[in-house]
């Protein structure tokens, strides 16, 4: 059962991805070219990853790193799946990376929240 504070988490989780990050992939705001791997990491079964998920709705080659999970597009799984390749060229946004100047630019309204989001992932990923 979730609680409200999960609840909270996710649907400002789903909010900042298509409200930032896929704007900020488009306008190439942040990120960069890397090879990527196409399997999931060991994250992924953790109660970490099972909180943020294994993918984003994003039509291009793209991926975010929280902390060590890479959260790969459907764009990413299609080229994979068409490919069969390992390994893939992807735009890798590093979620440390994202400053508040680059939320305030793609969406205002998530700045208040972004501290607390930041803080209560970080603490998921056990580094608190």
């Amino acid at each position: 059962m979730e609680t409200a504070d999960t609840k909270k988490f996710k649907q400002y989780l789903a909010e900042f991805e298509n409200t930032v990050i896929i704007p900020g992939l488009r306008k190439k705001v942040f990120g960069k070219e890397l090879v990527i791997t196409t399997r999931q990491g060991r994250l992924h079964k953790t109660p970490f990853g099972q909180m943020i998920g294994l993918e984003f709705e994003y039509e291009e080659i793209a991926a975010i790193d929280y902390y060590g999970l890479l959260k790969k597009s459907s764009g990413f799984y299609r080229h994979a799946s068409e490919t069969s390749q390992k390994a893939i060229r992807a735009h890798v946004i590093h979620f440390p990376s994202i400053k508040i100047e680059h939320i305030s630019d793609l969406h205002e309204k998530l700045v208040a929240g972004f501290p607390t989001f930041k803080k209560h992932l970080i603490s998921l990923r056990g580094f608190v």
